[in-house]
């Protein structure tokens, strides 16, 4: 026999025959039925679990993520966000700083759908999809039909207006799926089939 039967991970006490086996703790999802750990090394190891301290519990109730007020009260629960699924129904933030990422978060919005109404004015009229070649009509929401802005380089944030082109959603999402691969350019397609037919 060139290797043992089991194999002690943690002080490489080897089994050679079944009686060594005896040696090693149980396991009916393993080999022989035995684990590749000896009953010595197992008990050392429930010991040194058994001395370590347990994690001690925070003594505030809930603390905000961002500015790190903690709450050791239920009054001072009342400057938390209510989140009924949350312990003590509050938010790990506080109402300070939700407010202002919420107030961000608007900012953020408005800037870009002021960025969009300016790319859809330096568009040639009526809009066209850059990938089906189909007429734009809606220019707000999330309908499939709905305006995208596309960028050619990759640079989402490159508002440059020759690297823009006006798309549907649901083309930009295909042109995008890493399933489907990137869709070809309306042009490019009727090259091809114009190829195909000669």
């Amino acid at each position: 026999m060139s290797k043992p039967l089991r194999k002690c991970t943690k002080c490489t006490l080897e089994a050679w025959t079944t009686e060594d086996l005896d040696l090693f703790c149980n396991d009916d999802g393993s080999k022989y039925k035995k684990r590749n750990l000896c009953l010595d090394c197992n008990k050392k190891y429930l010991k040194a679990y058994e001395k370590k301290p347990p994690k001690p519990k925070p003594l505030y109730l809930r603390k905000c993520v961002d500015c790190g007020l903690e709450a050791y009260t239920k009054e001072d629960l009342n400057h938390f966000r209510f989140n009924i699924r949350k312990p003590h129904e509050r938010d790990n933030w506080c109402l300070g700083c939700y407010n202002d990422y919420q107030r961000e978060k608007q900012y953020v919005k408005k800037g870009r759908d002021k960025q969009k109404e300016e790319m859809i004015a330096t568009f040639e009229k009526p809009l066209r999809c850059y990938f089906c070649n189909g007429l734009i009509t809606v220019m707000t929401g999330k309908t499939a039909e709905s305006f995208v802005g596309h960028s050619l380089d990759g640079d989402h944030w490159n508002f440059d207006p020759d690297n823009k082109e006006p798309t549907h959603r649901s083309c930009h999402s295909r042109h995008h799926a890493p399933k489907t691969g990137p869709k070809l350019h309306y042009s490019e397609y009727l090259k091809i089939k114009k190829g195909g037919r000669v």
